[in-house]
C-alpha cells in the first residue's frame, strides 16, 4: 500500500483534533471525578477525648490549685490568726538591675513570715512569697527571691552538734564557729555577711566583755546566750 504523502495527512490531523475538542464540550453523563476523602485518625490516641489532659497540662493545673489554696491559708493567719493586725517587717531586697542585692531586710521579712510556723507550713509560705513578689515586680524577681528563701530554710533545719553553754566560756567559740560555717556554706559568703554579719560581730563583742567582767568579779552570774536580746544571741 502507498504511503499518504504529508500534505495529504494534515486535513486528517486537523480533523481528529476537532473532533476531540467537540467531544470535550458536550454534555456527558460521566461521573465527575470525586475529591478525596479525609481519612481521620483514631480519637483514642488524644487524652483530651476523655478528659485526661497531658501530664504537663495536668501538673500546671494541680501546682496553680495549691498555690491559690496555700495563698487563703496565709490570708487566713493575717485575718484570723497571729499575724492580725501586724506590718510586714523588712521588705524584698534591694535590686540593682533587675538583681537582687543581699542585704539583711530580706531576712527580716522571712523572719516575719516564719513567725507564722504552726498556722501554716513552710510550703505555704513559700508559695505565697512566689506570688506575692510575682504580682509585685515579676517571675524573675520571684525566682531570685525564693532561690534565697530555700537556702534560709534550709539553714533553719539545720543541726548543729555545737552548743553554747551560757556559763561555759569554753562552749561560745566553737558554738559561733560552726553556726558561721554554715551559714556561709548554706547561704553564700555575701548573703551570709548580710544576714548575719552584724549579729556575729555583736556576740563576739558581748562574749568578750562578759568574759572580761566576770574575771573582774563583776559580770553577771548567769546569762542567756540565746533567747536574750538580738545583738547577744548566739
Amino acid at each position: 500500500m502507498k504511503a499518504l504523502p504529508r500534505r495529504a495527512l494534515l486535513p486528517v490531523a486537523l480533523a481528529l483534533l476537532g473532533a476531540a475538542a467537540l467531544w470535550l464540550l458536550l454534555p456527558t453523563d460521566r461521573a465527575p471525578s470525586q475529591a478525596a476523602v479525609p481519612v481521620f485518625t483514631e480519637w483514642s490516641f488524644n487524652p483530651f477525648a476523655e478528659g485526661q489532659p497531658l501530664d504537663g497540662v495536668q501538673h500546671n493545673a494541680d501546682a496553680a490549685r495549691a498555690a491559690d489554696a496555700a495563698r487563703a491559708r496565709v490570708a487566713r493567719v493575717w485575718e484570723n490568726g497571729s499575724l492580725r493586725g501586724s506590718d510586714l517587717d523588712g521588705d524584698w531586697g534591694t535590686w540593682v538591675d533587675n538583681q537582687l542585692q543581699p542585704g539583711n531586710a530580706l531576712r527580716r521579712r522571712f523572719d516575719y513570715l516564719l513567725t507564722a510556723l504552726g498556722e501554716v507550713q513552710p510550703a505555704d509560705l513559700r508559695h505565697w512569697v512566689e506570688q506575692e513578689v510575682t504580682a509585685q515586680m515579676s517571675a524573675g524577681a520571684a525566682r531570685q527571691v525564693l532561690a534565697v528563701w530555700d537556702r534560709y530554710i534550709q539553714l533553719q533545719q539545720r543541726h548543729f552538734s555545737q552548743h553554747a553553754n551560757p556559763n561555759d566560756a569554753a562552749t561560745w567559740q566553737p558554738a559561733l564557729a560552726e553556726r558561721t560555717a554554715a551559714r556561709r556554706q548554706i547561704l553564700g559568703a555575701d548573703w551570709a555577711e548580710a544576714f548575719y554579719g552584724d549579729e556575729e560581730r555583736a556576740f563576739v563583742a558581748f562574749t568578750e566583755q562578759l568574759t572580761a567582767q566576770r574575771a573582774a568579779g563583776t559580770g553577771p552570774a548567769e546569762v542567756d546566750l540565746l533567747t536574750g536580746p538580738p545583738s547577744e544571741q548566739l
